[in-house]
């Protein structure tokens, strides 16, 4: 599968014009964390994966036995539906035409197509997977998914109002879970974007999607808002910074880094001057 990976990453890379890594967001150096979905999500999509290819070969397996038997020679049972009526009142038909060749040939053509298919299919499976980014700084996070339709939405953590861990059956049953964050503003619904579903996410929320590490993520992002409100952005016990679970424990690997109070308070303040600035845009 490697190989067919390194044969088909380039070419869909050049099609899709799938832009670099995402730059981290603003925050102090040395303070960027990057997450990734779980790899339990990578087998889950690459299962269903294969379940599709398997359908798409069985498919052609049942044309090139059954359909291009029945054209040649219609059941009884089927000689009275559509275009087997036909050929079963006009045997002459399929040598006069060459029916028969021309139909292998198309069920050839498109097995054959069939499996030129699956080195780029899976290819944007995998890459799905290696190009979905979560960047967390000091003062702002950045997420970035999908590869024909790519989203990248930056929040500040001045901006933040509820971290929400979400975790489904089949994500229990996986260790995986959803980190929700929600900023101010957060009420809206975007309209759906072409070749989307109907379903679109809110305005001003993230999701750290299919991640095995969500109460990590969690106490991460809440330890760097109490830094930040401690360094005089406000009281850091505000009921309005809200989070799933009743604990919070110390980040690990050093994620804390305290930040200086008037520098702070200076990027806060511009930061919250850029959204009033967006958000009276919109209202207009």
């Amino acid at each position: 599968m490697s190989v067919l990976f390194e044969f088909a990453r380039p070419k869909i890379l050049a099609l899709l014009k799938v832009p670099h890594d995402p730059h981290p967001p603003a925050g102090s150096p040395g303070s960027l964390r990057v997450f990734r979905a779980g790899r339990s999500y990578y087998r889950l999509k690459l299962f269903l994966w294969g379940l599709r290819q398997v359908g798409v070969l069985a498919a052609f397996l049942f044309g090139l036995i059954f359909l291009h038997a029945w054209v040649l020679n219609p059941p009884g049972f089927i000689q009275h539906w559509g275009p087997f009526r036909f050929l079963a009142e006009n045997p002459e038909f399929v040598p006069r035409w060459h029916l028969d060749v021309w139909l292998l040939v198309f069920e050839i053509g498109g097995f054959l197509l069939a499996l030129a298919q699956i080195p780029f299919t899976y290819a944007m499976v995998r890459m799905d997977y290696e190009y979905r980014w979560y960047l967390v700084t000091d003062r702002s996070l950045r997420i970035r998914a999908g590869l024909a339709h790519i989203r990248e939405t930056t929040f500040s953590f001045a901006n933040i109002q509820q971290i929400v861990v979400k975790q489904g059956p089949l994500q229990r049953l996986l260790g995986l879970a959803d980190v929700v964050v929600t900023t101010a503003g957060g009420g809206g619904h975007q309209q759906p974007q072409p070749g989307e579903g109907l379903q679109s996410e809110p305005l001003h929320q993230g999701v750290f999607h299919a991640v095995d590490n969500a109460d990590e993520i969690r106490d991460l992002i809440t330890e760097r808002l109490r830094v930040l409100k401690s360094a005089g952005l406000g009281d850091p016990d505000d009921p309005d910074i809200r989070h799933s679970g009743s604990h919070r424990t110390p980040p690990s690997n050093g994620s804390s880094h305290p930040v200086s109070s008037s520098a702070a308070s200076v990027d806060a303040a511009r930061e919250l001057l850029v959204e009033a600035r967006s958000l009276r845009q919109v209202l207009r």
